[in-house]
């Protein structure tokens, strides 16, 4: 069972957006929302074997949330969270419907603002 669930493969929502199921043995979670730098480039096999720590957004499906993650472009950002937000309402791996976490850092202030008071 623990080798299907390395399979299991992130799911591309739009051209900045990924969901990843929960890859824990319970295979429900709480949902979460990564923000993470448009320019963000995932490491490649090679350099993988360099650490034991796996993207982020597999980390946190690995410790049972549901995660979409979210490259963050000003130009599509608010449409893109809240596509991320609406991906993690319809997902039934998603343990709760009403709240979702959100982790991100080094933005703008002004994107911050916008996805707060416009996207929920």
């Amino acid at each position: 069972m623990a080798a299907l669930l390395l399979e299991f493969k992130p799911l591309r929502l739009a051209d900045n957006v990924t969901l990843q199921a929960p890859l824990s043995r319970l295979g429900k979670g709480p949902g979460l929302v990564l923000l993470v730098s448009k320019d963000y480039k995932s490491r490649s096999p090679t350099d993988i074997s360099k650490t034991l720590d796996p993207e982020p957004q597999q980390k946190w499906a690995e410790e049972g949330f549901a995660v979409v993650e979210v490259k963050v472009d000003p130009a599509t950002v608010e449409e893109d969270f809240k596509t991320a937000v609406a991906a993690l309402k319809k997902l039934p791996e998603c343990a709760s419907y009403s709240t979702v976490g959100v982790i991100g850092a080094s933005f703008d202030i002004e994107i911050t603002q916008q996805l707060t008071l416009n996207s929920l």
